[in-house]
């Protein structure tokens, strides 16, 4: 299984989150469906709580390249992306802040493409076949 580690920094969110605020819009915490950010030792106490054993966690950087600002801009409107965090705003303000989101990335774009990622913990368990 797998998960994000809620210890892990954020990097699209440095970017996109202060310009939300300077409109008084809040992106949403879980932005992966719903998923429980964890750290490793609670991903361990949980798996092992639950019976499982055998227990490997391995963390993994895990990142999302984008080649230009518009890339990473559909990104943030796609409907069924969890990081789709301007599909729901405004025509007029998603405009402004469509402009300073491409303004901010292009200031850490290179030419190898923006980097955005996080930390995903990879878990390995093994759990008894119960008897019936």
């Amino acid at each position: 299984m797998t998960t994000l580690d809620r210890d892990s920094p954020n990097t699209m969110g440095a970017l996109v989150d202060p310009i939300l605020a300077k409109y008084d819009i809040e992106r949403r915490h879980e932005w992966h469906r719903g998923m429980k950010k964890v750290t490793s030792p609670e991903l361990h106490e949980l798996l092992s709580g639950a019976g499982f054993t055998s227990i490997s966690i391995k963390p993994r950087a895990v990142p999302r390249k984008y080649n230009s600002p518009e890339e990473f801009l559909q990104h943030l409107e796609e409907k069924d992306s969890p990081e789709g965090v301007l599909k729901d705003i405004p025509g007029e303000i998603r405009e402004k802040i469509r402009k300073e989101i491409t303004e901010e990335f292009r200031k850490v774009q290179t030419l190898e493409g923006t980097g955005f990622g996080n930390i995903t913990l990879f878990a390995i368990a093994t759990k008894a076949k119960e008897e019936m």
